[in-house]
């Protein structure tokens, strides 16, 4: 879904999941894109804009990127896009992307927004081949590793 109003004078080309089908992570991977980006006319300071949703529509977080980059009329550019340590709870998800100028920091517009074209799955499994045991919704979509308990007396 491209939004009314934007991808006049810049637009996405083309949305992939850095996965090996394309359509599935396992759990605690990072979340990669390629984003192909095509401009009409010479653009810059330029960020990527980007928010995760859960299958039901529930926005989990946005990131703006602090990385800034330039694109020429008639340029057609590619970008890779990773999030790290997010540990997705296993269970189904999208996104939405961004070009546009500013951050969370700042006004930010946008010149395009596309959501929903990149879906995929967490799986319950790790890299190592590890499985996890079946993830209760009621728990949230974020599997929060990175805790430290100290038994104080």
């Amino acid at each position: 879904l491209r939004f009314a109003g934007t991808g006049k004078e810049i637009r996405f080309q083309d949305i992939v999941l850095l996965s090996e089908d394309g359509s599935s992570l396992v759990f605690g991977q990072p979340i990669g894109y390629e984003l192909s980006i095509k401009s009409d006319i010479d653009l810059d300071d330029l960020s990527i804009g980007s928010s995760l949703f859960t299958i039901t529509g529930t926005c989990i977080g946005t990131l703006f990127t602090k990385e800034r980059f330039s694109i020429k009329a008639n340029q057609e550019i590619e970008l890779d896009l990773i999030i790290r340590d997010l540990n997705l709870a296993p269970g189904s998800y999208y996104a939405g992307c961004s070009i546009g100028r500013g951050s969370q920091n700042t006004n930010r517009s946008d010149l395009e927004i596309v959501v929903g074209k990149h879906a995929f799955q967490v799986l319950p499994m790790s890299h190592e081949g590890d499985s996890i045991a079946t993830w209760h919704s009621g728990w949230g979509s974020v599997v929060l590793q990175d805790v430290q308990l100290t038994i104080v007396s």
